[in-house]
C-alpha cells in the first residue's frame, strides 16, 4: 500500500475510537446527560486533541516517504470526522438510557 493509504486508513480507525471515547464519556462518566452545546463542544475537542496527536506520530513516520509532506494534514481528515460523528451519534443512542 500506498503511504498515504496508510494514513487514509489509519485516520479512519483513529476516528471510530475518538467516536467510542466521545460517547463512553458522556454515557459511562457524566451518566448521559442530554447532548447539549457543552458535550458538544466537549466532544469536539476529544476529537481535535486526537487529530493533533496523530498528526504528528504520522509526520514521524511518513514525512520522508511522501513527495508532499503537507498532504499529511489534509489525508483522511474527511473520514476521520465522518467516522467520529457516526460512531459517537451510534453508541449514545445505544448505550444511553431512555
Amino acid at each position: 500500500m500506498k503511504p498515504l493509504d496508510i494514513v487514509y486508513w489509519m485516520r479512519l480507525g483513529l476516528g471510530i475510537i475518538a467516536g467510542a471515547l466521545c460517547a463512553s464519556f458522556n454515557v459511562f462518566i457524566e451518566g448521559s446527560p442530554p447532548l447539549g452545546l457543552e458535550a458538544v463542544l466537549k466532544g469536539l475537542a476529544i476529537a481535535l486533541l486526537i487529530y493533533a496527536f496523530s498528526y504528528y506520530i504520522i509526520e514521524r513516520a511518513f514525512s520522508l516517504k511522501v513527495k508532499r509532506p503537507r498532504k499529511l494534514l489534509t489525508t483522511g481528515i474527511g473520514i476521520y470526522f465522518i467516522a467520529w460523528f457516526v460512531t459517537w451519534a451510534f453508541l449514545y443512542t445505544l448505550f444511553a438510557p431512555p
